[in-house]
């Protein structure tokens, strides 16, 4: 058995893995009377700010990131970082990889974050 491959049967082709690769993550944001948010997309970022007191003002800080993309050899990775104020470095809680084939939930890292600086209040 053997198949003809035509022009149009390769543009298909070719399409339904556009398509497939530009819904790879699913993003949905209820920000209760702003409204809701939801999507489909081939790359996701998602900031989460809190109000914070720091030195006696009042701030926003960004203390969560959940960032999502096709990686350079087709593995699909979210990584969700964690950050403080005080800390150098974001803090990587969690990692989830797939392929056609396999998925891969990693949590938290292995070298610490100091805590030897002032905290938040």
């Amino acid at each position: 058995m053997f198949y003809i491959l035509t022009a149009h049967s390769v543009r298909r082709s070719e399409q339904s893995v556009i398509e497939r690769h530009a819904n790879s993550f699913h993003v949905r944001c209820d920000a209760q009377t702003v409204g809701v948010f939801d999507a489909k997309a081939s790359r996701v970022s998602v900031t989460v700010g809190q109000e914070i007191l720091r030195d006696g003002i009042e701030q926003m800080w960004d203390f969560l990131f959940v960032l999502s993309k096709r990686e350079e050899n087709g593995t699909l990775a979210t990584r969700v970082l964690l950050c403080h104020p005080d800390w150098d470095d974001p803090l990587e809680i969690a990692v989830i990889e797939s392929d056609s084939e396999h998925w891969n939930v990693r949590l938290g890292r292995e070298e610490p974050v100091r805590n030897d600086r002032q905290g938040v209040t």
